[in-house]
């Protein structure tokens, strides 16, 4: 259970501006939802560069796909570094020219850089936020968007730097019944959905298998002290979180329904780079009664995501590239759209459509039984992520010179 908004007060882990964003959103959440069809109303916070930033992903599919913007009306961007202190900084200039192309087209949207200047939803409106900045200021904003009225919130993963942050801002959403999203893509993906429904089908049968979740990186190992600096989290935290929210959401592993976990030493390396401590690969089985799930993650590779149901009559393997239908402009005021945009380009659509579906007045969709991650299901991920860490760091600490075998290239 989690605590109520009093205690987290009382232990000083909220603030009293959060305190005063509560109640202002505590009000607004005891009116009563309007039952018009019109689109939900959408604000967008952190936008950042066309065709490299998930804001920017986000607010052009709304925009431009008819499947999101009939169903989804953009009212407002907040973008706090472009639109402030970093008018002129690297990467301004893409930006200021999408804004000006989307005022010429969208003159109803407001540009701004404070959540503050956004303005209340009028009656019972629903207000949905956006935001996708970087992960250390996932919660300040999160915080804010609840005290301007959000009714419901889509926060990019994996939400919060750390567990403490995820349980406040799950005790903020639970006291002004705010509905929050968490946006991990491959929950829904394709090859996501076919892998479960595989593993499912195998475990039913009564056979002992296993669901293999691969996600690789195409780093080379000269870049390796930059990411290791850039996702100071952890390659558990900061890449395999997806797979981390995926078996948290659709097996339902967690730290509480976790048994035991294997290391696999032949296929997991740590390093220490430029005072940096991290995994360049790690490969572990998560056990969680009859079931049993393998993540493995490699650094320097190939940008590749694969789930693969092994012990069943037959082995089955899919895998995202395989499923992907790439968007057919590939660059954006200048800038080259990112390599994972475009095979995961439908994902994103669907997990948006989902979401936006899920906000419509009158709506039973159960995002949970969609697939969709919630802060729940973000809070595991952060949580499986802190246990494998030290049970890998703790086992190659204990074994050390083991011989490392190749993973799996495609």
């Amino acid at each position: 259970t989690v605590p109520g908004s009093s205690c987290f007060l009382s232990c000083g882990l909220i603030t009293p501006a959060a305190m005063r964003a509560w109640n202002g959103a505590r009000r607004l959440a005891a009116r009563r939802f309007s039952s018009s069809a019109e689109p939900i109303d959408v604000v967008f916070v952190s936008c950042g560069i066309p065709g490299q930033s998930m804001g920017w992903l986000h607010l052009h599919q709304t925009l431009h796909v008819p499947a999101l913007s009939s169903i989804a009306r953009v009212v407002g961007v907040v973008e706090p570094w472009f639109l402030g202190q970093g008018k002129d900084a690297k990467g301004s200039q893409g930006f200021h020219e999408f804004q000006a192309a989307t005022q010429a087209s969208h003159p109803e949207i407001r540009w701004t850089k404070s959540i503050g200047d956004i303005p209340m939803p009028a009656g019972n409106r629903r207000l949905m936020y956006v935001i996708s900045p970087r992960t250390v200021d996932a919660p300040q904003l999160f915080e804010e968007a609840v005290g301007r009225g959000a009714t419901h919130v889509y926060l990019e993963k994996p939400g919060a730097p750390d567990v403490v942050s995820l349980v406040e801002m799950q005790a903020m959403a639970k006291d002004c019944q705010v509905s929050v999203a968490v946006g991990y893509n491959k929950n829904v993906s394709s090859y996501g959905v076919k892998a479960k429904q595989a593993y499912e089908e195998a475990l039913a049968a009564g056979h002992d298998a296993t669901l293999s979740l691969f996600h690789g990186n195409s780093f080379q190992d000269h870049q390796l002290p930059e990411v290791f600096e850039r996702s100071s989290e952890g390659m558990f935290a900061n890449q395999l979180c997806h797979e981390l929210a995926y078996v948290a959401t659709h097996l339902g592993v967690t730290p509480e329904t976790l048994d035991k976990v294997e290391v696999d030493l032949t296929r997991s390396e740590r390093r220490q780079l430029n005072g940096r401590t991290d995994f360049t690969r790690a490969a572990v089985t998560l056990r969680s009664g009859r079931k049993r799930v393998e993540i493995v993650g490699q650094r320097c590779g190939a940008d590749v995501s694969r789930a693969e149901v092994i012990g069943a009559p037959s082995q089955i393997a899919y895998t995202m590239a395989e499923d992907a239908a790439p968007p057919t402009q590939l660059e954006f005021y200048g800038t080259p759209l990112m390599g994972y945009f475009r095979t995961q380009w439908d994902d994103y659509l669907t997990l948006k459509q989902k979401v936006y579906q899920a906000a419509q007045p009158g709506s039973t969709t159960d995002l949970r039984a969609e697939g969709v991650a919630g802060l729940q299901e973000a809070r595991a991920a952060l949580e499986l992520a802190a246990v494998l860490t030290e049970e890998v760091g703790d086992a190659l600490e204990a074994s050390p010179g083991v011989p490392l075998k190749d993973l799996w290239v495609p």
